[in-house]
């Protein structure tokens, strides 16, 4: 290595530490990304300890205090470069998660910066001039770096996470699994916060090259790891120091016979054929070790920087959520994972995890908890209403009081929402979030929540258009009452005849007839006799079409909403009766409107027998089109939400996508379709329908 050379590769490396220990200084990162700063630190640090060990002679008087350095650093932080930063690797031969904790919390503000300051101190008595040239001297650069810090800053906010980093962190609690493949998966879930940190840091619009290029490298460095945890390495031997098996690898130990083993075996392989995504790591991983992980002993700084200005932050990141979505898929489709899919933080609202006595954070302070005003039910729906940076506060506190305990909190929630409901107007994104709220709340105390549904539709001051809203809630949590005739005013709005009233009222009475016969205890449950008066509901539409229709909502209802699959799996007289009609009715409107077309026979009696009702529902909309028809009966009922929406059942999740575009929401049914083929990265189908809407919107 060139004397001129080395002096660039270090002055670069002292360059970072400078901007790094700045930032560390202005103490307004969180325990968790002050660590992941100090760990990169250490990437540099050992750069530094390499170009030294190999320029300063033996026989010069100052070798031994670089050999006091590089003891000090081999004892202490290296294990945080090697195990943390440069590489993600576990501290012994299998997954440990309390080692790589222990690594992770053994790098404090106090010994990062005492080791960066040995290293300035032996570097001013190399070159003869003090190092002080700090880097983020831009007022602009370092706000944008502390604003990101501040936007990312978690430690006074509880969280419930699935990484192994922040297992006992600060205002932290988390999952502690078993086996070697879920801790690689809690290994993956720290690196998928590491790339958040570092991407967000990345992306800051820097006037400084320094400052763009030391988290270029760091979040480079994060995506490598995060890769090679994911995806075993093929390009090194087995027996390098680099080499571990993957969560590819590792996975396949835990499937099981609830699993689709013959997908899940040959997923990884068709994750590569479709996306390539080991062949453009492996194409740019020499960026990685000559200009991120490691400066290119064989290179020159110009090289090293050059390679780094030509590789592209947005390509890499599109790899990666590719990697995180291929993970995620497998979590969620081997049994012995779903632990592991869930997110890496989940916020817990109104609360605070309380740390082990004596835990210090990474500046060494003790976190104390500060009791924090919750919002009141008028910030509530104001942060709701605009979408605020408190809107999931908001929804959660919603949650909560809908389903207390205390009559007064309920009733005080109840009014607010009334209040809402009579506006002439309320924002669609408001709307929607009390619906929701209001149907989860069956959880609590579904009898109370019932009067309180029946009250808002007799109030002659809500809307007409939220009444709708508010019967499809009842739809989902009706029961049998002893202060309402709910039969009664059932049957008042089938007497109408109209398709939407009639349908929520027939799956109301279906879900309070087997609600009411369904038995504690669980081996007395019984097929009962489909209800006469369910039946007559079933049947009570003008014609043909309208009843296919509702038939149609029935047996989607029945056997996709989640609502019913416990019921589902002893009322077989209520699946025969569902199948034979629904069955019926096609054939006869097959008959009334005269189709010729055999090849959409098949199609529909194909998703018929498959149980893709939205897809059947889907052609014969269409059909309804076509036929020119002033009332389409199945395109009104998907939009007053009579049918369930689910993301369980690919094909059904399809479905609602398609209704959506047919419905003219093609934005949002581009939504639907892309974030489809997020959950099933290496579905055909899914990709297939993506790839044909885009052509259809010439996208």
């Amino acid at each position: 290595m060139r004397i001129n050379d080395s002096f660039s590769k270090v002055n670069l490396c002292c360059n970072e530490l400078l901007i790094i220990k700045e930032i560390l200084k202005t103490k307004e990162a969180d325990d968790f990304c002050s660590r992941i700063l100090a760990i990169y630190a250490m990437v540099r640090v050992d750069d530094i300890m390499k170009i030294w060990g190999n320029t300063i002679p033996k026989s010069d008087k100052i070798r031994s205090d670089y050999e006091n350095i590089l003891c000090s650093y081999n004892d202490g932080l290296r294990k945080g470069r090697d195990k943390l930063g440069a590489h993600f690797q576990s501290p012994s031969t299998s997954v440990d998660l309390f080692g790589s904790v222990k690594i992770f919390k053994e790098i404090d503000y106090a010994n990062t910066l005492c080791l960066i300051d040995q290293i300035f101190e032996f570097q001013e008595k190399r070159v003869g001039t003090e190092v002080k040239d700090t880097k983020l001297n831009n007022d602009e650069d370092r706000d944008k770096v502390v604003g990101i810090l501040r936007n990312l800053y978690s430690d006074d906010k509880a969280y419930i996470t699935n990484g192994v980093l922040d297992l006992f962190g600060i205002n932290k609690g988390g999952l502690i699994s078993c086996s070697e493949a879920q801790g690689k998966g809690q290994y993956l879930r720290s690196i998928e916060q590491m790339v958040k940190v570092s991407y967000a840091l990345a992306c800051g619009d820097y006037i400084d090259k320094f400052v763009a290029n030391l988290f270029k490298r760091l979040f480079v460095c994060t995506v490598y790891n995060f890769h090679d945890n994911l995806i075993t390495r093929t390009d090194i031997n087995t027996n390098a120091v680099q080499y571990e098996k993957g969560f590819d690898k590792l996975f396949l130990g835990l499937i099981t016979a609830k699993d689709n083993k013959a997908e899940l075996e040959t997923a990884f392989d068709k994750f590569e054929n479709l996306y390539h995504v080991d062949d453009f790591i492996k194409k740019n991983r020499i960026v990685r070790d000559h200009a991120c992980a490691h400066l290119d002993e064989k290179s020159d700084i110009v090289k090293i920087e050059t390679e780094l200005d030509r590789f592209d932050v947005k390509a890499l990141y599109e790899v990666y959520i590719k990697m995180l979505d291929m993970f995620n898929y497998i979590c969620n489709n081997v049994f012995l994972l779903k632990a592991i899919a869930i997110p890496n933080r989940t916020r817990i609202y109104d609360a605070q995890i309380e740390s082990f006595p004596n835990v210090e954070n990474y500046y060494g302070e003790k976190f104390v908890s500060e009791h924090k005003t919750t919002l009141n039910v008028k910030a509530m729906f104001r942060s709701i209403r605009r979408h605020d940076q408190w809107f999931d506060e908001a929804i959660d506190k919603l949650n909560q009081c809908l389903m207390s305990l205390n009559e007064a909190e309920y009733n005080e929630i109840i009014d607010a929402i009334t209040d809402r409901l009579s506006q002439a107007y309320i924002p669609e994104v408001e709307l929607s979030t009390i619906i929701n709220a209001l149907c989860n709340a069956k959880r609590g105390y579904p009898e109370r929540l019932q009067h309180s549904i029946l009250a808002m539709l007799d109030n002659k001051g809500i809307e007409k258009s939220n009444k709708i809203h508010l019967l499809w809630v009842l739809s989902s949590i009706c029961v049998e009452d002893k202060q309402y005739d709910i039969d009664h005013y059932l049957d008042s709005l089938v007497m109408k005849r109209i398709p939407v009233l009639t349908g929520y009222a027939t799956l109301a009475y279906l879900h309070k007839t087997v609600e009411k016969t369904r038995s504690c205890f669980v081996k007395r449950n019984r097929a009962h006799e489909v209800n006469e008066q369910f039946v007559n509901y079933c049947k009570s539409l003008n014609n043909v079409t309208e009843t296919l229709a509702l038939l149609l909502m029935m047996n989607q209802r029945w056997f996709h909403d989640t609502e019913y699959s416990y019921y589902r799996s002893y009322e077989t007289h209520y699946t025969e009766f569902l199948e034979r009609e629904i069955s019926i009715f096609l054939e006869k409107y097959f008959t009334y409107i005269k189709l010729t077309d055999d090849s959409v026979r098949e199609i529909c009696i194909k998703y018929l027998q498959t149980k893709h009702y939205l897809l059947l529902l889907y052609w014969l909309a269409i059909l309804e089109k076509e036929r020119r028809q002033s009332h389409n009966v199945f395109l009104e009922l998907w939009n007053s939400n009579c049918f369930y929406r689910t993301r369980f059942d690919i094909h059904e999740a399809l479905g609602v996508g398609l209704m959506t575009e047919l419905f003219g929401q093609i934005d949002v049914a581009r939504d639907i379709f892309e974030s489809i083929v997020k959950d099933n990265p290496i579905n055909e189908d899914a990709i297939k329908t993506l790839d044909q809407f885009n052509k259809r919107h010439e996208k």
